[in-house]
C-alpha cells in the first residue's frame, strides 16, 4: 500500500485500515481482508456507516450494503446523525434511513476538521464554519481572506490552524480574540489539543508545542 494514502477508521470493535484494499483488525488482531475498499466509516446508532467508491450505506456481517451512490465522499463522522463529507464539502447526512443533503449552497468548501462544540460543526478549508442545527447547516465565514487547515474546540472556544502557519483563537461568540504566526512560509497541516492541555501544531517541516499559559516552541525539524 507505498503508493496510496492510508486512510484509518474504528468502531467499538475494530480498526479498519484502507490503502489499495480494506483490512479490518478485530480483538483477536487478526486481519480480515474484506470485499469491498473502504474510503471511511463512523460508528452510530448501533450500526457501522461506510463509504466507498460509489456512495455511502452501511457494513455488517454480510459486508458492505450501498445505500446512496455519491462518489466523491472521503470523510465521515457523527454527531446528531452520522454524515459523511466529500471533495465539495459537507454533502450529505443520514435521516430516517436514507440519506439527504442539507449543505448551504454557499459552502462547498472541503472539510478540514469536525468539532463538537454546543452542536457539531465543520470548519472549511475556505474557512467556513458550518453548524448542525435543530432546521439544518447554517454557515459562518471565519477568516474571509485565508485558508484554514485545521481547527479544535477548547471548551466553548475555537482554534483554527491557517494554511499559512498561524493559529488564530475565537471566543464562544466567534469573536477572533488572539493570533499568533508560526514563521513566515510555514504551510499550515494539523492542529491537536492534548489532554494537558498543551496545544500542538505540525507544519509540513516542523512540530510546535505550547504548553498552557506559555508560547509556541518548534520541537525539531521533520527531515
Amino acid at each position: 500500500m507505498t503508493s496510496t494514502e492510508i486512510q484509518p477508521f474504528t468502531s467499538s470493535t475494530a480498526l479498519f485500515v484502507t490503502g489499495e484494499r480494506t483490512v479490518q483488525l478485530d480483538a483477536t488482531l487478526r486481519p480480515q481482508k474484506l470485499n469491498d475498499v473502504l474510503r471511511a466509516g463512523v460508528e452510530a446508532e448501533q450500526q457501522l456507516f461506510a463509504a466507498n467508491v460509489e456512495g455511502v450505506g452501511v457494513l455488517g456481517a454480510q459486508g458492505f450494503r450501498l445505500e446512496r451512490r455519491t462518489p466523491l465522499v472521503n470523510a465521515m463522522a457523527a454527531g446528531r446523525v452520522p454524515v459523511a463529507v466529500g471533495d465539495h464539502g459537507l454533502i450529505l447526512e443520514r435521516r430516517d434511513a436514507g440519506w439527504v443533503d442539507p449543505t448551504p449552497t454557499a459552502s462547498r468548501g472541503d472539510v478540514v476538521a469536525f468539532i463538537e462544540r454546543e452542536a457539531l460543526q465543520a470548519v472549511t478549508a475556505d474557512c467556513e464554519l458550518l453548524e448542525r442545527g435543530t432546521s439544518g447547516w447554517t454557515s459562518r465565514t471565519l477568516l474571509p481572506t485565508e485558508r484554514c487547515a485545521d481547527a479544535v474546540a477548547d471548551g466553548p472556544s475555537l482554534v483554527v490552524l491557517t494554511a499559512g502557519g498561524s493559529v488564530v483563537e475565537f471566543d464562544a461568540s466567534l469573536g477572533q480574540t488572539g493570533r499568533e504566526s508560526l514563521g513566515s512560509g510555514l504551510e499550515g497541516r494539523r492542529l491537536w489539543r492534548a489532554e494537558s492541555g498543551a496545544l500542538v501544531v505540525t507544519t509540513a517541516t516542523d512540530v510546535f508545542v505550547k504548553p498552557p499559559g506559555g508560547l509556541f516552541d518548534a520541537v525539531r525539524a521533520l527531515g
